[in-house]
């Protein structure tokens, strides 16, 4: 399904609205709107060669890969922002879908042996090889959610990266063999300050 490959970032904005004032019981309350834009990258190394990137998808994957990604927010707008990035959805598959797929119909997930780790330019924000499971409440099913940066304060004409990494934890067994992970949404909250 060409749709499962494709991520796609949401980006979200309150106090969006049509009109520059609104009435709340009598009084005027003006509203200005928020805006930003977020880019997903990848890089190799998690240093150089950073390329804009549409999926997170890891499949293939053996002990100690680590997949490197950074989000690049810039707030366009005339308002400072306080945004949250939250990762929204998880697919598990098989890697190769004329493999063996019995560590898939056994429930096995690539999350249960991802370590996730995070950190941002906002603040001082640091998460450090984090079992992917705990931060989405234990399995990753297709609605499960977890809060990668959260509190990011960006200033009117400027950008914040959130940059996480995900690594196979080196006791990653032959039971999660042939199996593949796509994380489907990355929603980049803000409202404005």
């Amino acid at each position: 399904m060409t749709s499962a490959v494709f991520l796609f970032i949401g980006v979200t904005f309150a106090w969006l609205t049509l009109t520059d004032v609104i009435h709340l019981g009598g009084t005027e309350v003006a509203v200005q709107d928020v805006e930003a834009t977020a880019v997903l990258q990848v890089s190799e190394d998690g240093l150089t060669g950073w390329s804009d990137a549409a999926a997170i998808s890891i499949a293939g994957a053996v002990p100690g890969d680590t997949f490197y990604y950074r989000i690049v927010i810039t707030n366009i707008g005339a308002l400072p922002i306080d945004t949250q990035v939250s990762f929204i959805g998880f697919t598990n598959s098989v890697a190769d879908i004329l493999g063996d797929d019995a560590n898939f119909q056994a429930g096995r997930s690539l999350a249960s042996v991802i370590l996730y780790s995070m950190t941002n330019t906002a603040n001082t924000a640091t998460l450090t090889d984090q079992p992917m499971t705990t931060l989405i409440g234990g399995t990753a099913t297709s609605t499960s959610a977890f809060v990668g940066a959260e509190n990011l304060d960006i200033a009117v004409s400027a950008s914040e990266i959130v940059y996480f990494t995900l690594t196979i934890a080196e006791t990653m067994g032959n039971d999660y063999q042939n199996l593949k992970l796509t994380i489907d949404l990355i929603s980049v909250s803000s409202v404005g300050q």
